[in-house]
């Protein structure tokens, strides 16, 4: 999320050429540690949802045992809200041929 905050025009450019070509994904890897709590996934999701939509985001910063260290604010991409409903929605849902009345 840092590199892609740093080149955050040039991806956004390639969001507005492409938009019909992208969604969304993670890396976040969700396992049975309980270390991972669900305070843990929601922070890395608003991370990930925030580059995307805001202008500025947090990114939290955890050590290897999963405790928050600190909190940076980075400047994000601010797709306007019709490209996020592409990458988050629409996309994927022609891509996996999923219908668009009943949620995945």
């Amino acid at each position: 999320m840092r590199a892609v905050s740093k080149r955050r025009d040039e991806w956004r450019k390639l969001y507005e050429e492409f938009p019909d070509r992208l969604l969304w994904g993670t890396d976040t890897v969700v396992t049975a540690r309980k270390e991972k709590t669900p305070d843990w996934i929601k922070q890395m999701a608003n991370s990930y949802f925030g580059l995307f939509r805001d202008a500025e985001f947090e990114l939290p910063t955890f050590n290897k045992d999963y405790h928050l260290q600190k909190v940076d604010k980075l400047p994000g991409m601010k797709l306007p809200p019709e490209l996020l409903k592409k990458i988050y929605q629409d996309n994927p849902h022609k891509l996996f041929k999923l219908d668009h009345k009943h949620p995945a």
